[in-house]
């Protein structure tokens, strides 16, 4: 595992996202699989009736959501416990699960959705921890680009492969 983690290290940074967003989408499917076995097929179907034109869908989804959210949840939140926790000894773990928790509550569209974006949050806010600490890009940017590249990927499996 150590050896691994030390290759991952050793990637350029284009690969090391790209590899991040391939287990991020994969960690998403297993949690559609997972939850959907619970709660019954199609519940992450989205609407995109409300829209009023497909840009309309892409601005939305895929840039302004990505962008609010990580500025709010993955950067202000977790800034801010890391400031108010700096003397606890398991700061980046409460930071990142306030932060988690605040993203799962963001999307209340059902029971469902708000239990597989609070473990999707558990892991934008451990990629923010990892990049603050390892310094190879800026933490933000780096959320930012996987979760733009993540609602991406799922916008087109759900737009037009469904």
């Amino acid at each position: 595992m150590q050896r691994s983690f030390h290759k991952f290290i050793r990637l350029n940074i284009f690969n090391q996202l790209l590899l991040i967003v391939l287990v991020s989408f994969l960690l998403g499917e297993l949690l559609q699989l997972f939850l959907e076995h619970f709660y019954g097929k199609g519940i992450f179907n989205i609407d995109f009736s409300n829209y009023s034109s497909f840009s309309a869908v892409i601005i939305e989804v895929i840039i302004l959501a990505p962008l609010i959210e990580t500025f709010l949840v993955q950067f202000i939140i977790i800034e801010i416990s890391l400031q108010l926790l700096s003397k606890k000894k398991y700061k980046f773990i409460y930071s990142i699960l306030f932060s988690a928790s605040v993203f799962g509550v963001l999307h209340q569209y059902n029971v469902a959705y708000v239990i597989a974006t609070f473990v999707l949050g558990l892991w934008f806010g451990s990629l923010y921890i990892f990049y603050k600490k390892n310094k190879k890009i800026n933490p933000f940017l780096a959320v930012l680009l996987v979760h733009l590249v993540y609602n991406s990927i799922n916008l087109i499996k759900e737009y037009y492969l469904q």
